[in-house]
C-alpha cells in the first residue's frame, strides 16, 4: 500500500479548476499543493521503499554486486540504501547510502542476505527526479 504521511487539511479543490490542487489547512492557511520541490523553501524528505525480496523462497542467500537505477535526475542527488537480513526476524544491515546523479550508469555495491530491501530517497532542497526501473546484479549464494 501507499502512505503519503499526514496533512492537517480541512478540504481540497482538485486540479480541474487550477494548475495544482488547492488545500485549506486547519491553521487558516491556503496551500498550493504539488508545486515545487521543497517544503516552502525548506528541504523536503521523500522516499520510496520496496518490500524485501528473496531467492527460492528464502532458501538461498543472495549476493548483490551492482544496482542499475534508471531514475531520471534533473537536479540534485538521488540516493538509495540496501537492507539485508540473514533471517526474516534478524536485525537488518543497511548498506549505503549510494548516490545517483544525472550521469550515474550503475553503482557497485556488496551485500549478502536471504532478504534484500531497497529504499530510494532524497533529502535536500529542490531535488527533482522521476522514478525509474531498478535492476540488481544478483547471484545465488550458499544455503547457510
Amino acid at each position: 500500500g501507499w502512505s503519503v504521511g499526514t496533512f492537517s487539511r480541512s478540504s481540497w479543490l482538485d486540479a480541474h479548476s487550477f494548475l495544482n490542487p488547492i488545500a485549506f489547512g486547519l491553521d487558516g492557511y491556503i496551500y498550493n499543493q504539488e508545486s515545487g520541490n521543497s517544503d516552502d523553501g525548506a528541504a523536503l524528505t521523500r522516499f520510496v521503499k520496496w518490500a524485501p525480496i528473496d531467492l527460492k523462497d528464502g532458501d538461498r542467500v543472495l549476493n548483490c554486486n551492482r544496482i542499475v537505477q534508471s531514475a531520471t535526475v534533473t537536479s540534485g542527488v538521488l540516493q538509495f540504501e540496501l537492507e539485508f537480513a540473514r533471517w526474516p526476524q534478524d536485525t537488518v544491515t543497511t548498506k549505503g547510502p549510494y548516490s545517483i546523479t544525472s550521469t550515474t550508469k550503475y553503482n557497485r555495491v556488496r551485500g549478502q542476505g536471504r532478504q534484500m530491501g531497497y529504499r530510494l530517497f532524497s533529502e535536500t532542497n529542490n531535488d527533482s527526479w522521476r522514478l525509474g526501473t531498478m535492476r540488481a546484479d544478483l547471484s545465488e549464494g550458499p544455503y547457510r
